[in-house]
């Protein structure tokens, strides 16, 4: 996936949520790259703690 690049806007609104634990959210049959990718970047970013609900197999 192509990052897009991150304006001084969108870096201090995702400072700002920083100050907050990961929301716990449910990222619901995610079978493509780009779903599991945002997923994982949120993730990372500590702004959310997904749990992955889908088929195993895909």
């Amino acid at each position: 996936m192509t990052e897009a690049p991150i304006t001084q806007a969108t870096e201090q609104f995702l400072a700002q949520c920083g100050r907050f634990p990961p929301i716990p959210i449910a990222v619901v049959h995610p079978v493509n790259a780009i779903a599991i990718e945002a997923a994982a970047d949120a993730a990372r970013r500590g702004l959310i703690a997904p749990a992955l609900i889908g088929p195993r197999s895909r």
